[in-house]
């Protein structure tokens, strides 16, 4: 014979109303769950999204923030380079004769003449070393710079040397008007 003895307390049986009350909140927190990971999911998808474009744009605000300092840095020179030129162009407008006479030089255009070199020697005096090819061409030269040129106040000839090859070498001091 044996007897069953019941150690446990006293469990009240669930009625089937309770039953289906408790399994109506079973079900709703498994919804519940589901939800809640579906929306944490959702969120980590789109933070994982905006933290790539953050990237992107941080790349790109940096790329831009490299161009930008190299424009600063054009620009820099780009200022430098104006300061500069201003300062030639104030230079050269104000020895404005100076600039006349060496256009004068150059735009001598006598057949069989060249001029090798021009230097000044003084703010006021052009050196010219010129090869005319025979002498006719040496004597148009010495025409155009006695006759036809007013520009230079004086002319001066160190002389002339006749090179081994036939060609005349004369060196000249023009003397340049005054600036005004």
């Amino acid at each position: 014979m044996s007897t069953k003895v019941n150690f446990l307390k006293n469990i009240p049986t669930l009625s089937e109303r309770d039953y289906n009350r408790e399994r109506v909140y079973l079900s709703y927190a498994i919804v519940g769950a589901i939800l809640t990971f579906v929306v944490m999911l959702a969120v980590i998808i789109w933070q994982l999204v905006l933290s790539s474009r953050y990237n992107k744009l941080a790349e790109k605000v940096t790329n831009i923030n490299k161009q930008l300092s190299g424009l600063t840095e054009a620009s820099a020179q780009q200022i430098y380079l104006k300061s500069r030129l201003q300062l030639v162009k104030q230079f050269l407008g104000e020895r404005a004769a100076s600039r006349e006479a060496v256009q004068q030089v150059f735009s001598l255009s006598l057949p069989g003449v060249t001029i090798s070199s021009v230097s000044f020697e003084s703010e006021n005096v052009i050196s010219l070393q010129t090869t005319a090819d025979n002498i006719l061409s040496l004597v148009n030269l010495v025409d155009y710079f006695s006759y036809e040129t007013n520009y230079f106040l004086q002319t001066v000839s160190s002389g002339i040397h006749r090179a081994e090859t036939g060609e005349y070498q004369m060196e000249l001091q023009l003397t340049i008007p005054k600036e005004s």
